[in-house]
């Protein structure tokens, strides 16, 4: 259940608040009575706080092809709080080993694992030119409470991982967004559209003292903290979109050939790629393994050439990148520099690049 509030406070300043009120209740029960159940029982109260400040209102500005055209600018500022959980799954709770067939490693659950509460703090600044641009940058800052990480165990015969969870970590960036429309090179792309939007995170787990002391041993230089779990250092999107919605064009336009083959049609080209993260926790000393860098690139295209005929093409990993996992060494101890030049892979494979197209004929 949840009770939300939505008040101006001044015109210019919009409260958002509220609470959520979310029971867990999660069972995982072997076949085998011998073995203790995996259980999750938590009532949790999760807050919410928000103020949006307008900090410049509405204009009407002369548009570059149509000086009737209305341009609603606005400048605004919003802060906030807010606290969420991430729950373990079915697996990760299961207090048994199970295989994943398509690795070949056994992963063993933890009948202990606790949910990740996650408190929220976030101040972005929007700017938006016209209804359909945003230009925004924001920080934002973040406290895990028992985060769950994935554990090898260096002393298994085999590759065997488990999940643990550790006290806290801390997570700060900033992000920075742009979406800007394509009509500025001719009001024939005022269908077109460019974004791109980059994250840059810095995270820190304290390592335990005896991972650290092992750690220690080979690099005596080594932080007592690294990154999170799972977290990248950067994030960054890119797309390039047309929008299907003619009247966006300005007059004098829509009866153009290139605004005639646009209605109707959709198309859109996204790129993505994130920074090294950490993918296995390596106890006894052993460097943690990092998946690097994978760029992804996909392709969309619809055409609706009537109301009964349409055509739809994707083409996804277009790249075909490699997905590489390999033992991140580090430090300037003499030990670790005979090894910093060389890549030690623990696994690597490429998806292949998906390709698909249907044509749909309605009766």
């Amino acid at each position: 259940g949840y009770v939300k509030i939505k008040a101006p406070i001044t015109p210019k300043i919009d409260f958002v608040g509220g609470v959520r009120d979310e029971l867990t209740l999660i069972t995982v029960q072997s076949q085998d009575s011998k073995l203790p159940a995996g259980e999750l029982n938590r009532n949790d109260l999760l807050p919410s706080l928000n103020f949006n400040i307008s900090l410049m209102q509405d204009s009407l500005v002369q548009d570059r092809f149509d000086s009737t055209t209305t341009n609603k600018r606005n400048l605004k500022l919003r802060t906030g709080y807010n606290r969420t959980l991430a729950r373990p799954n079915f697996r990760e709770l299961a207090p048994y080993a199970t295989e994943d067939y398509d690795l070949g490693y056994i992963l063993i659950g933890n009948k202990d694992l606790d949910r990740t509460l996650i408190d929220n703090f976030d101040l972005r600044l929007e700017y938006y030119p016209s209804t359909l641009e945003i230009f925004s940058v924001s920080a934002f800052y973040k406290h895990f409470t028992n985060p769950i990480e994935l554990l090898v165990n260096v002393e298994a015969a085999n590759d065997e991982f488990q999940w643990r969870q550790v006290p806290e970590a801390n997570l700060y960036g900033f992000e920075f967004e742009i979406k800007k429309g394509l009509d500025f090179i001719s009001p024939a792309f005022s269908n077109y559209s460019i974004g791109s939007n980059v994250t840059i995170v810095k995270s820190a787990i304290q390592i335990e003292k005896s991972e650290l002391d092992d750690i220690r041993t080979t690099d005596v230089d080594h932080l007592d903290t690294r990154p999170l779990f799972g977290q990248s250092p950067y994030i960054i999107n890119a797309y390039l979109d047309l929008e299907p919605d003619t009247s966006k064009y300005r007059q004098g336009f829509k009866n153009s050939k290139l605004a005639k083959w646009s209605a109707g049609t959709k198309f859109s080209l996204n790129y993505n790629v994130a920074g090294e993260r950490i993918v296995l926790i390596v106890t006894g000393g052993t460097p943690d393994v990092y998946e690097v860098p994978f760029h992804s690139l996909n392709f969309s295209f619809s055409k609706k050439f009537s109301e009964k005929l349409s055509l739809s093409i994707k083409v996804s990993n277009i790249l075909n990148g490699q997905r590489k996992q390999i033992y991140k060494f580090q430090g300037d101890s003499p030990t670790y520099n005979k090894f910093n030049e060389r890549e030690y892979v623990f696994s690597s494979y490429r998806d292949g690049v998906t390709a698909q197209a249907s044509l749909t004929f309605k009766f």
